[in-house]
């Protein structure tokens, strides 16, 4: 939900669920509601980017040097770190 009050007029027209024949009608009902309402946009997180850090230009270049992958010189210091 957008907001704690719309969810709790969400749960205030649920509770006409027993008034109602059929679902047809509650459905006519929220969706008569719910048009009336302004659709708001939601704000997500963003992803932090990563920088570079000196390490990080470091195994870049010994990459470069030995024809190596990143990866593969990033496990090789794991393994000698253990």
């Amino acid at each position: 939900m957008y907001s704690p009050q719309l969810a709790k007029e969400a749960n205030t027209l649920n509770k006409y669920i027993g008034i109602f024949e059929n679902k047809l009608d509650l459905y006519n009902l929220f969706v008569a509601y719910y048009s009336k309402v302004s659709p708001k946009k939601i704000q997500y997180f963003k992803k932090v980017k990563k920088t570079n850090d000196e390490e990080d230009q470091t195994i870049a270049l010994y990459a470069k040097n030995l024809e190596l992958s990143k990866r593969e010189i990033n496990e090789y210091i794991a393994f000698l770190k253990n």
